[in-house]
């Protein structure tokens, strides 16, 4: 078979497309013909050896995988050759990944692919949804009636939360960067999109919302805890699930006395019967056409290392997805209301990269002695805003001083 597949970790350079042995399913696994796959983040932070992860090398790229089953292992139930399947979290915890013809998973990672949604679309909604399922349904607790504030709502996990929210009966508050992707959002059913670059984001947020949102998802790597906690009602619930470099102040005293929650995650960590639940939902809006995945545009195979540099450049975006399938149309999929466009050199193997939009935070961009020198100089920045709003730098780290004092405490106590 053919694969993408690296021998180190470093930049988009280090993949490498040609043969490669076919995988030999486990007694526990199934052996599937990958027709789409896609590139999310956490593929180049794996490429790049940004996340230590052992890695089996040679070592093929990727996470997500639709396709078609072609042989089981002998202890495998439910699954038989012919069924179309899709799933997610290979190429992570010591897994090889789905830039390949062929990829042997273990079939507690794989879900029947519903009758009319293609596998281009089952791929790019793998991660991105089963993310949005739990975080959503599993840690935030998600009721009917209830409001959350999306920030980030156009980009792949965004649009899923967006989507999952308003099919969970809740009111949706979402950002987007540009008016085309304001007009997306709401057909994806928020209530109210607001222009994610606004001055007055946060007033025209508390207009929307005079009595607070139960839950914040934050998409940003670089969360604003300070507008994030103001716009949270009492006992609000605030996700996070990007930005592992980021270090921004954070309002001790306003979360805790308001009884609000920080919860963070990562879905590949997430126990596997926790996201075959989360794929239940999924196949059901999927099949329903009411859970629609962005996707941009369309490479050959060949391609996987330019859709990583497109995830780490463009889609350093704040906002965005990448995607890749090996599927055997010859058109852009273009889900997102461009005009699907024949493209030159195409092959049986196609790859779907990001939407296009601006550069996330500077620092995101950076490799070695530039990237600590950017955080450092963001850090330093962050303490003196932290002083000049009553903070104090106590043990190397920014807390609060004289919060205490404003609640009402005579006297700061320190452990």
């Amino acid at each position: 078979m053919r694969a993408a597949f690296i021998t180190r970790t470093g930049p988009p350079d280090v993949i490498t497309v040609g043969p490669s042995a076919d995988p030999v399913p486990d007694p526990e696994q199934a052996l599937v013909r990958v027709r789409a796959c896609a590139v999310n983040p956490i593929d180049t932070y794996v490429r790049s050896g940004a996340i230590a992860m052992p890695l089996p090398f040679p070592y093929i790229v990727g996470c997500d995988l639709a396709g078609e089953v072609v042989a089981v292992g002998s202890q495998v139930d439910g699954l038989k050759p012919g069924m179309r399947v899709w799933g997610s979290n290979q190429g992570l915890l010591g897994r090889q990944g789905t830039f390949a013809e062929l990829a042997a998973v273990d079939a507690r990672w794989l879900y029947p692919t519903p009758a009319g949604v293609t596998d281009r679309d089952a791929a790019a909604a793998a991660l991105v949804s089963i993310t949005a399922h739990l975080g959503l349904v599993r840690h935030a607790a998600l009721q009917p009636g209830e409001t959350i504030f999306v920030n980030g709502g156009s980009g792949g996990v965004g649009s899923a939360v967006v989507q999952m929210a308003k099919l969970l009966g809740a009111r949706v508050i979402a950002t987007a960067g540009t008016p085309e992707r304001r007009e997306r959002v709401a057909r994806w059913g928020a209530d109210v999109v607001l222009d994610h670059h606004a001055p007055g984001l946060a007033a025209a947020a508390r207009e929307a919302a005079p009595d607070g949102v139960d839950v914040y998802w934050e998409t940003q790597r670089e969360p604003r805890f300070d507008d994030a906690v103001g716009l949270l009602a009492e006992g609000g619930r605030m996700v996070i699930m990007a930005g592992r470099d980021a270090r921004p102040v954070f309002p001790v005293g306003p979360f805790y006395v308001k009884g609000c929650r920080l919860l963070g995650f990562v879905m590949f960590k997430a126990d596997w019967r926790l996201q075959a639940e989360a794929a239940i939902d999924i196949n059901r809006w999927l099949e329903a056409g009411r859970l629609r995945t962005p996707i941009d545009r369309v490479l050959p195979l060949d391609g996987t290392a330019e859709a990583h540099r497109l995830q780490e450049g463009l889609g350093a975006l704040r906002e965005g997805m990448t995607g890749w399938s090996l599927s055997d149309g010859k058109r852009d999929a273009c889900p997102t209301g461009r005009q699907a466009r024949r493209l030159p050199h195409m092959t049986a193997s196609e790859t779907l990269a990001p939407q296009d939009g601006k550069c996330r935070a500077a620092q995101d961009c950076l490799d070695g002695d530039d990237r600590r020198a950017a955080l450092a100089k963001q850090k330093e920045s962050a303490c003196r805003r932290s002083r000049r709003r009553g903070f104090g730098r106590l043990g190397g780290s920014v807390r609060p001083r004289g919060v205490r004092r404003r609640l009402g405490i005579d006297r700061p106590h320190r452990r």
